[in-house]
């Protein structure tokens, strides 16, 4: 039996295991915020998922951070973050941002970025010392409530250097932006998921996380689509690091590429809230409505 784990950031940790081989069957497992074991009896889940949220009412948060590994950095290469999401949406508020991936300084500075944002738009920014492109799922302007469904969402933001940034969301591609940042966006800022690089609680991501990769290329729509729910092989061509969120206990997610750039939880839960579908491409209409 392989456990499977996903990242949530309601910051709270459960473990759902799942099963090798189509024809077994078991309980479903999980851990409760009271630290106790449980068994609800029903067939396992293919997936178990982390969940690390902020608690608004304390000065904790809940987050993972891989440090600042110089194999993150992505130089002047194009290159493409993929994260597995659900965000809470009664977390949602206007001028809010939820960091789903950060690299970057707190004002202007060399980085990029992946968040959800007021009313549940999907937005990814490139930066560097003096300026930055912001990009969006659905709408040129940010206006857009896209992932404020409840529902879980596969997001591939792709940063073609010298072209156009591109966010699809479940397969279907978001307006493209010209990127103004051509030189060497390197810094020596942390890599963490579920908050800002900074560690700021007031841009702690509120929901759930399954997977996160980046590659120093920008995918095309076709290796977008083969992508979408795969999970990330290892060693896979290009690929600067890829956490499939599956070791199911303990506090490292290890990394997929073998060089250990591997992710410390701090504050987690795991969730047996889980994807119980396939994602099927929507039609930019779908995700607007």
């Amino acid at each position: 039996m392989r456990y499977k784990l996903f990242l949530i950031f309601c910051f709270t940790l459960f473990i759902i295991p799942s099963n090798t081989s189509a024809e077994s069957e078991g309980p479903n497992w999980y851990v409760n915020t009271s630290g106790s074991v449980n068994n609800n009896g029903s067939q396992s889940s293919p997936f178990s998922t982390l969940q690390s949220a902020i608690d608004a009412a304390s000065d904790g948060h809940s987050y993972v951070t891989m440090g600042d590994p110089i194999g993150l950095d992505v130089g002047d290469d194009d290159f493409t973050i993929k994260v597995i999401f659900k965000v809470d949406i009664n977390a949602l508020e206007r001028g809010k941002a939820h960091q789903l991936v950060s690299k970057r300084a707190n004002s202007y500075g060399n980085g990029f970025e992946l968040l959800v944002g007021n009313d549940g738009m999907l937005q990814a920014s490139l930066y560097d010392n003096s300026s930055e492109t912001p990009f969006f799922a659905t709408s040129d302007l940010g206006e857009g409530t896209e992932v404020a469904d409840g529902n879980w969402h596969i997001a591939h933001a792709t940063f073609d250097r010298d072209g156009l940034g591109i966010i699809y969301l479940d397969g279907v591609s978001g307006p493209g932006v010209e990127l103004a940042q051509q030189g060497n966006i390197d810094s020596d800022y942390a890599f963490t998921v579920g908050i800002h690089s900074s560690l700021q609680s007031d841009r702690a991501f509120n929901g759930y996380i399954k997977q996160v990769g980046i590659w120093h290329y920008a995918f095309s729509e076709l290796q977008v689509q083969e992508s979408q729910e795969n999970t990330i092989p290892y060693t896979d061509w290009g690929l600067l690091g890829g956490w499939n969120f599956d070791e199911g206990s303990g506090s490292i997610l290890n990394d997929q590429t073998g060089n250990s750039r591997n992710g410390t939880i701090n504050g987690a839960t795991w969730s047996d809230d889980v994807p119980v579908s396939a994602f099927q491409p929507q039609t930019k209409a779908d995700l607007q409505t």
